[in-house]
């Protein structure tokens, strides 16, 4: 039982890492602005969790029921939240798919770590490059997403109106 307490130790210090990271970086005057493509990021988070680990059962998360319920959605409402904020405030004009590469690199990381400390373990067939795969989806997800909020938004006149 003591080192399932060290892993929860682990992951509540990158949890609360990322908390301090959010409110040493994060421009909160853009809070409102961001908030839509925030939500988006956590629904893209319990869509992968939701696909890796319930529906197609590749991924498994080590822990009493309640640690294996509790574990990745704390993760999604602490870390990608901020991830997600910190991704889209600071997106250059140019040169974004360099900029989406180095976010995935280090998400892909931080879940690579989570292998290691034995938080999750993978079905036999699983590679580490689809990790990496999931990590520059999701960052490319978020990049067209946000590029699609920001569209004006106009109202067309048909032949009804």
């Amino acid at each position: 039982m003591t080192i399932w307490r060290d892993i929860m130790v682990v992951l509540f210090f990158f949890e609360l890492m990322a908390l301090l990271i959010f409110f040493k970086l994060a421009d909160l005057k853009r809070f409102r602005e961001l908030l839509p493509i925030v939500f988006t990021g956590v629904y893209l988070r319990f869509l992968d969790h939701y696909i890796l680990i319930d529906w197609l059962e590749l991924w498994h998360i080590h822990g009493t029921l309640n640690s294996v319920l509790w574990l990745p959605m704390s993760a999604d409402l602490t870390i990608w939240p901020v991830v997600t904020y910190l991704f889209i405030q600071y997106l250059p004009k140019i040169k974004v798919w360099i900029y989406i590469l180095s976010w995935s690199v280090l998400m892909y990381v931080y879940v690579r770590v989570l292998f290691w400390i034995d938080l999750y373990s993978a079905k036999k067939g699983w590679l580490p490059i689809y990790s990496a795969f999931f990590m520059l989806s999701y960052f490319s997800l978020l990049f067209l997403f946000w590029k699609w909020l920001r569209k004006p938004y106009t109202i067309k006149k048909t032949s009804r109106s």
